[in-house]
C-alpha cells in the first residue's frame, strides 16, 4: 500500500478520463512520472497497474472535433512486454 503513497513532486502530470460533458466522474486516475505510466482504479478497492516509459514502442493520439472542444482526446499505447 506504501506505493501508492508517491511523492507528487516526481509527477510529470496527473489526470482523471472525462466524459461527453467534459466531467470527471469516475474512479480512474492517470499518472504520468518520468520513468512510468501509472492507472489507478476503484474506491474502496483499488488497483494499480503501470507501464515503464522503454518498455513502450508506438503511441497514437486521436483529437476529434466533438473531443478538442472539451479539451479532451484519446491516446493508445503499444507497450512490448
Amino acid at each position: 500500500m506504501n506505493e501508492m503513497k508517491e511523492d507528487r513532486s516526481k509527477f510529470v502530470w496527473t489526470g482523471k478520463p472525462h466524459n461527453f460533458f467534459g466531467l470527471a466522474i469516475n474512479f480512474t486516475r492517470y499518472i504520468i512520472t518520468e520513468d512510468k505510466i501509472i492507472t489507478r482504479t476503484g474506491f474502496l478497492n483499488m488497483k494499480e497497474d503501470e507501464i515503464l516509459n522503454y518498455r513502450i514502442i508506438d503511441k497514437r493520439m486521436e483529437l476529434p472535433i466533438t473531443q478538442r472542444i472539451f479539451g479532451c482526446g484519446t491516446i493508445y499505447l503499444r507497450a512490448k512486454d
